[in-house]
């Protein structure tokens, strides 16, 4: 049966089964009927997000766990648009986050707030989950390490208490040295944490007051004379 032809509007649930297995078929191509089938949008959301519609053509479907999976697994941002309950299921909230870490924003306060589950995405997907961790998990050091050592810049999302922590801060620096930009006041001149950015990238030192000590840095380990001529020069 050439499917090209059919009118699918018409067709048997079958038809319409054997006709998303066989080509591209979008969900305004069905009867209402079809489009509110479990079984025919579950095999449509498998080819294409056109089925994501079903959110808004059936009350009834809106509230099936199993199609909610199907759909953030498909496109994560759909996290948005789901039940509250839905947006407090671990197992809708993690697959939402695998491709589409931002969609955590979204989530409960309850996940938000779930160490278990704030450690998981960052594992898993993204580090940039601490920036939707709840202020307690933001504030809490084991989440902090954990994400700074992936990405140190994450550090600007990080409580004051714990920017003020020479352990975190050094975990962050040693990731990325402008994360020395968001360490706090009593430690930009630490030097133990000086020394690690500069061994990370010379120029992130900038936020530092203590240039002499980063210039005899400089020096000695990297041997930079040109670039400790140029700063000599022109300044930071």
């Amino acid at each position: 049966m050439d499917y090209e032809e059919i009118d699918l509007r018409n067709s048997s649930r079958e038809e319409v089964l054997d006709a998303i297995k066989q080509r591209i078929v979008f969900i305004d191509q069905l009867s209402y009927e079809h489009r509110c089938d479990k079984e025919i949008v579950m095999a449509g959301l498998q080819k294409n997000s056109s089925f994501l519609s079903f959110l808004y053509e059936s009350e009834e479907l809106k509230w099936d766990k199993e199609l909610a999976l199907a759909a953030v697994s498909k496109r994560g941002y759909i996290l948005e648009f789901l039940s509250d309950s839905f947006k407090n299921n671990k197992e809708i909230v993690l697959a939402a986050t695998r491709k589409y870490v931002d969609v955590l924003e979204f989530a409960s306060k309850e996940i938000r707030g779930s160490k278990h589950i704030i450690l998981q995405v960052i594992s898993n997907s993204s580090p940039y989950a601490l920036k939707y961790a709840s202020d307690e998990l933001r504030n809490t050091k084991e989440v902090v390490l954990e994400a700074v050592a992936k990405d140190g810049r994450l550090l600007k999302y990080v409580s004051d208490d714990l920017r003020a922590s020479k352990e975190v801060a050094l975990s962050a620096v040693k990731n990325d040295a402008w994360a020395l930009k968001y360490v706090s006041d009593r430690l930009a001149n630490d030097k133990h944490i000086l020394f690690e950015a500069l061994k990370k990238e010379y120029n992130s030192i900038s936020f530092t007051n203590d240039k002499e000590f980063v210039i005899g840095l400089m020096d000695y380990i990297l041997g930079m004379k040109d670039e400790i001529a140029t700063i000599r020069r022109e300044g930071w």
